[in-house]
């Protein structure tokens, strides 16, 4: 099963990150998930293949869950650096109401450059995709139901 997160403007953009599970594996009490990530953005597409828990699962959702009380830049990661995101939710949206309509431009960046025992690496590709809270409380549920049940 294939899990998406696409711009809100992906009729025209054509940007969205793509993740499949490869495959899943319990060692001892540990979840351990190979998933083919894409990032496309009109034409081009980037694939590469990381490594997440559940544990990372969990993490990235309890972020994503906090961000209607931290500031409006904020940076959410997992154990595993393969994937990381740096939002910030658009300014002057005060005529609406419910916050999960609001919009925010996250960037995801493919190895954020602390691979190898968390020595500096060059840090890997970045996709700029704008949503709204509630795409993003959405992705990381589908996340959860596809890879993790």
């Amino acid at each position: 099963m294939m899990v998406s997160l696409k711009d809100v403007n992906y009729e025209d953009s054509r940007v969205q990150m793509n993740m499949k599970l490869n495959k899943k594996e319990k060692i001892e009490d540990l979840l351990s998930l190979d998933i083919d990530v894409c990032f496309q953005f009109g034409f081009s597409k980037i694939e590469s293949t990381i490594v997440w828990t559940q544990e990372d699962n969990n993490i990235l959702e309890k972020q994503i869950m906090e961000i209607p009380n931290q500031s409006n830049i904020g940076l959410l990661t997992t154990i595993e650096p393969d994937l990381s995101f740096t939002y910030y939710i658009i300014p002057n949206q005060e005529e609406i109401e419910d916050f999960s309509d609001k919009e925010i431009v996250l960037f995801i960046t493919l190895d954020s450059g602390h691979i190898n025992n968390n020595m500096g690496t060059e840090t890997g590709p970045t996709l700029k995709i704008i949503t709204t809270y509630r795409e993003m409380k959405k992705w990381i549920s589908n996340i959860k139901t596809a890879f993790l049940r």
